[in-house]
């Protein structure tokens, strides 16, 4: 199956009226993208405010059944998202980009050499002929984020974003659960991050991380399912342990009736705290 620019679509568009384009050295600017979108999120570094969030995306009806490759589909969506936003390629002061892929493993740092980076993987993933294996060092958690992407992803997002360096999804929401909820929470939490086709699930107690995977979920049924499994292999009841609910739900109010049929305490993430947010966000 090809895979082309034309067939992602403009999903989002929320921005504050204070944003200019031209200023955009006063901006952060964070990416993340995969095979089915792109999203984009704007911070104003002179208000500490996050000012905006744009995106494009594949309809549902898009084909499939034929595989396709994750370079082309990455690809195509980067030039939607250009074509949509002429402005993301100005020259921000901070450009972040992560792939939104689901082969990743952590490595505690005290143990992690770069040579073996390739085995770390191997051991719990298949990896590709046309992926290669990247390595980042999550300082805040003490570990390193193997990953894998298409090849070609990396030179591709070096061309559009010189001044950034390609992440891994997994890693940075880990890093982002360690950073907001460390000194806010003194017991077993799993956290749930639902984007297209993978459910994130990160266990954490406010100092230190018990459980992470990415799982690929065809339904909401299956994410309950893998939900329910990491409970079961960690010893967590159901009944007690509060679950944090992440990311991109879509039917949001479905979702959460399906968990609550299994997990009594259920909530929405929080806003970073770090951060002010736009009128446009609300």
């Amino acid at each position: 199956m090809t895979v082309t620019a034309q067939q992602f679509l403009p999903d989002t568009e929320l921005l504050d009226a204070s944003f200019r384009p031209a200023e955009a050295m006063h901006y952060g600017l964070a990416v993340v993208g995969g095979t089915t979108g792109l999203s984009m999120v704007l911070l104003d570094f002179r208000r500490n405010r996050i000012i905006g969030i744009c995106g494009v995306s594949r309809p549902a009806t898009h084909e499939t059944g034929t595989p396709e490759d994750p370079a082309e589909a990455f690809t195509g969506a980067l030039e939607a998202a250009v074509q949509s936003f002429p402005w993301m390629t100005n020259p921000f002061r901070l450009v972040k980009t992560a792939w939104a892929g689901w082969k990743s493993t952590l490595v505690p740092e005290a143990l992690f050499d770069r040579d073996a980076a390739d085995r770390y993987l191997r051991f719990t993933h298949t990896v590709g002929s046309g992926e290669t294996i990247l390595c980042r060092h999550l300082v805040p958690i003490g570990a390193w984020d193997v990953f894998a992407v298409p090849e070609s992803i990396p030179n591709l997002v070096a061309g559009r974003f010189p001044r950034s360096r390609l992440v891994n999804l997994s890693g940075l929401l880990v890093v982002s659960i360690w950073i907001n909820y460390k000194n806010r929470i003194n017991a077993p939490h799993l956290f749930l991050h639902l984007r297209d086709g993978v459910a994130d699930v990160v266990l954490f107690d406010g100092r230190e991380l018990g459980f992470v995977n990415a799982f690929r979920v065809a339904n909401q049924e299956e994410t309950a399912y893998y939900l329910l499994f990491v409970m079961e292999q960690t010893g967590l009841n159901p009944e007690q342990t509060p679950v944090v609910l992440l990311g991109d739900t879509g039917n949001r109010e479905e979702v959460e009736e399906l968990l609550r049929r299994y997990v009594r305490h259920l909530a929405r993430g929080a806003r970073n705290p770090s951060y002010s947010y736009s009128y446009a966000l609300d």
